[in-house]
């Protein structure tokens, strides 16, 4: 985690990149925070052993003089950008936000920059930029278990349109819809059902606020049958509908 005592905020902007307008090569004397909304970008950060893909919501923190460039991988993607200093040396390299955390960084971010728009006061902007900054580095979680209902979570996650149900996702590791409820509440102690209904919502909100699916795909996507089965399911867990939440979220609508 990087100390933010003295952040100053340089530079909040936001725009889209294609194929005829890629990224870099650059490099900044100062800290870029590079957050990927919607869509994919390709970068090549130096010291980096592989080509980096950040898909949205996704980003990555780059340290003072780390040389970088990248381009879309699709027709675009809308990225926006933060420069701020931090006192102190630093070396050069890159951070990655924490997967769990990244949807919420994401609306972190797109606050971030309505306040910026607005002329919010800087000290405020400041505070939250820090927080977003917290959200990046080695993440503290232990290594992936491997369980049946670990497995089965995975691969349902993978396949969600087509889980209609706890038999679907307790089939692919080859249990009953029952032992499945079983195993998976001696193992985490919680409600597989709640879960399951955890996870449509999840990938929902991700697809809401990174895709300009229509709803009725997104209902597809994430396993619901109908538009309106799913924007009700919304409704209940999140406590608005899906197509309000969407427009709250987007910073580029």
């Amino acid at each position: 985690m990087l100390p933010t005592d003295g952040l100053d905020l340089i530079r909040q902007d936001s725009g889209r990149f294609d194929r005829r307008f890629p990224i870099g090569p650059v490099e900044w004397p100062h800290f870029d925070l590079l957050w990927i909304h919607e869509g994919q970008v390709a970068l090549s950060i130096a010291g980096a052993a592989t080509e980096l893909a950040v898909t949205a919501p996704g980003g990555v923190l780059l340290l003072p003089a780390t040389t970088f460039e990248g381009r879309a991988s699709k027709a675009h993607a809308e990225a926006s950008i933060c420069h701020f200093r931090l006192p102190g040396d630093w070396p050069t390299g890159h951070l990655l936000p924490r997967p769990q955390e990244a949807l919420t960084l994401q609306t972190m971010v797109a606050l971030s920059l309505r306040l910026a728009g607005q002329g919010a006061p800087l000290a405020r902007r400041i505070r939250l930029v820090a927080a977003i900054i917290d959200g990046f580095g080695a993440p503290h979680d232990g290594p992936a278990t491997n369980t049946p209902v670990d497995r089965a979570w995975r691969q349902a996650a993978e396949r969600l349109d087509r889980i209609r149900g706890l038999v679907d996702v307790a089939a692919q590791v080859g249990q009953s819809e029952s032992a499945f409820r079983a195993a998976h509440r001696a193992q985490r102690g919680t409600s597989a059902g709640a879960e399951l209904i955890s996870l449509r919502l999840a990938t929902a909100e991700r697809l809401l606020v990174t895709t300009a699916l229509p709803l009725a795909d997104i209902a597809q996507a994430v396993g619901y049958g109908h538009a309106e089965t799913f924007s009700h399911a919304f409704l209940r867990g999140r406590g608005i509908r899906p197509g309000a939440w969407r427009r709250a979220q987007r910073p580029f609508a």
